[in-house]
């Protein structure tokens, strides 16, 4: 037991993901503070279109099925995708005061 309890503490990794929207998340904070000790916080915020772009360009090029001509166009329209549903999202949490992430 000694061998994989040693083994399990190096190596077991544990992701929570908690929204910090309403009041949950501080509730639960309080009630567990060693869920905050020694925690690592991403926060993910909008990613710029250049950004966007550079990222689906690396992507795309040298992708099988993807004409070398085509590499600009698909990968404006992935960074194009990208903002129109963070756009769509912040139209549905105003008409339905629900959220939905992207990141």
């Amino acid at each position: 037991w000694d061998f994989f309890f040693d083994k399990a503490r190096k190596n077991l990794h544990l992701i929570l993901c908690f929204s910090p929207v309403g009041e949950q998340f501080r509730v639960r904070a309080r009630q567990f503070p060693a869920l905050v000790n020694a925690t690592v916080f991403d926060y993910f915020h909008p990613w710029p279109q250049d950004a966007l772009l550079a990222v689906a360009q690396w992507f795309v090029h040298g992708t099988q099925g993807i004409n070398q001509e085509n590499y600009e166009s698909v990968a404006a329209h992935m960074a194009y995708i990208h903002t129109s549903v963070g756009a769509a999202s912040e139209d549905f949490q105003a008409s339905e005061r629900r959220y939905n992430y992207t990141t």
